[in-house]
């Protein structure tokens, strides 16, 4: 079918895929006579269908930490071998020309969008505008801890100290820690709750806890706590429960190189004799369970007033001696 101009060059927007398109030349009248038309070789018209680019992104993560920074990344759809990217912040450009942004300076309630110039053959329009995202940035939170309980004991016992928290998380950590005469401060081994049953040796001895906070946005993400110092009191003869209360005897009183409790009842159950000088410092245990008589060997003591700290679940029996 014939179509176009008589023209060496043929335009047209109407054509179809796979339609034929050649041309057939005449030749004008020469002196030499005339010719035939000639036809041309014939090509083969393939039409493209446009494509629309398209192009979202998203901020990973969203919301994110004071201090902390954020990657968005655009996902294009028709961008071409060499899509160009424009972010914008607020309206305003800014940024690389990258399909990804990564950055920390973002302000909370910025809004970010990008725009997509594609090169995709066919593209229609060339340019795309992604969805908007609305930055959230959570402001940090300080965990602290503090802790308490009775600082006053008497020597041998267990004090119960407790902890209070602010920000901790919903799976916080706990590790207790002393100083005492022998070393400064340490991790107590196992002692990772948020309270501890301490038993101080002497008076001066400190404790304190540290927390790790799990909270969103802790920052830091450990708190010490103040430390407790403890006055570690003598034992007395009355104190919590007399010897005497249990129809036992002791015996030299004052003492030389022995000193014999007598009168032990199997059916109380004691389990340790102990030694504790007037400062609360320890000597040594021994197990006296199902005996009805036991001898202390006391020959290296200095002179001077002891307690002898007779226990078993639950109880504990004072003996005061004099040591000569």
């Amino acid at each position: 079918m014939n179509t176009g101009s008589n023209s060496n060059t043929f335009a047209s927007s109407n054509l179809n895929n796979n339609d034929q398109v050649q041309v057939v030349m005449t030749a004008t009248a020469t002196s030499c006579g005339t010719y035939p038309p000639v036809n041309s070789n014939t090509i083969i018209v393939s039409v493209l269908t446009p494509v629309t680019p398209s192009v979202s992104i998203v901020a990973n993560p969203n919301p994110f930490c004071q201090g902390g920074s954020t990657i968005i990344t655009a996902t294009p759809v028709n961008g071409g071998a060499g899509a160009s990217y424009q972010w914008q912040r607020n309206g305003v450009n800014f940024g690389p020309n990258t399909a990804v942004l990564s950055t920390g300076f973002l302000s909370n309630g910025d809004l970010i969008k990008v725009i997509m110039t594609s090169n995709a053959t066919c593209a229609s329009p060339v340019t795309a505008t992604s969805n908007t995202i609305t930055i959230n940035i959570t402001s940090n939170v300080i965990p602290d801890i503090s802790i308490s309980g009775n600082t006053t004991v008497i020597s041998g016992q267990a004090t119960i100290i407790s902890s209070t928290t602010v920000n901790p998380g919903a799976g916080p950590l706990y590790q207790w820690q002393d100083s005492t005469n022998t070393h400064s401060w340490q991790n107590i081994s196992g002692a990772v709750s948020s309270t501890i049953s301490y038993t101080p040796t002497l008076t001066g001895n400190k404790l304190r806890c540290q927390l790790s906070s799990n909270a969103n946005c802790a920052a830091p993400l450990t708190a010490l706590s103040n430390s407790l110092q403890f006055t570690v009191t003598p034992v007395t003869a009355i104190n919590p429960d007399p010897a005497t209360a249990y129809g036992i005897r002791y015996y030299p009183n004052p003492a030389g190189a022995e000193i014999t409790i007598d009168s032990l009842r199997i059916i109380d159950r004691w389990e340790t004799a102990e030694i504790i000088n007037m400062s609360g410092a320890r000597y040594g245990t021994i197990t006296i369970a199902n005996k009805t008589r036991v001898t202390l060997n006391i020959k290296r003591l200095v002179p001077g007033q002891y307690i002898i700290a007779l226990r078993r679940k639950n109880a504990v029996a004072y003996l005061k001696f004099i040591k000569q």
